[in-house]
């Protein structure tokens, strides 16, 4: 007799009539261009869903534009989602604690698009105690930090992430055009995103 046992470590989920509740470790594991994991990217991948071309950011949901998405981070709509003209998104898969997508029957909640919504919560920090992470990529450099303030009670997460000018610059400089024949300059580029929160909670019950 043999008894197996296994833990579903990555899925997905539905809590909610034309919801998806994608895990972070699925955005985390999802093959992309460049190795950078990006929860738009994931999100590509959902039934009904489609990328506009492949290793961009847009969303095009049962036929819709990505103008027509709703996004949100923390209830604050973002109107620019991307860098790089949709190579990357500002999303950073350490600073995200939570990605759902509604793809019809939208909560009364939410307005004003008629596609999707994208709703992302971000990482609320450790009460328990102080991790990090650091991480170099094909296109950028990344830190991570996260801890308790007050233990139980407070905490706080910081995530940076920058484009390195290593890989770029010389690209640029061999494909961008020079804005005067007569001067060193030339076309350059360069995005870094900063996310920080700062979670208290008074009491257990919250």
């Amino acid at each position: 007799e043999a008894t197996v046992v296994a833990q579903k470590d990555a899925g997905i989920q539905s809590t909610y009539l034309g919801s998806i509740d994608i895990p972070l470790v699925h955005i985390q594991r999802t093959p992309v261009v460049f190795g950078e994991a990006d929860v738009l990217k994931a999100i590509q991948l959902m039934p009904g869903v489609q990328g506009g071309n492949e290793g961009f950011t847009g969303l095009y949901v049962r036929g819709g534009g990505p103008d027509e998405n709703l996004i949100l981070l923390d209830g604050v709509p973002i109107y620019n989602v991307d860098h790089m003209l949709g190579i990357l998104s500002v999303f950073q898969t350490e600073a995200v604690k939570k990605v759902t997508l509604y793809k019809g029957s939208f909560p009364a909640r939410y307005g004003g698009r008629v596609s999707s919504i994208v709703d992302i919560r971000t990482n609320d920090g450790n009460m328990k105690e102080t991790h990090g992470s650091i991480g170099v990529g094909a296109l950028t450099e990344k830190f991570h930090l996260e801890g308790p303030i007050i233990k139980d009670k407070l905490s706080y997460s910081l995530s940076a992430r920058g484009l390195h000018t290593i890989f770029f610059d010389p690209l640029i400089r061999y494909f961008g055009k020079r804005i005067d024949e007569n001067s060193d300059m030339y076309a350059n580029y360069f995005c870094y995103d900063l996310n920080g929160k700062i979670t208290w909670r008074p009491t257990d019950n919250l």
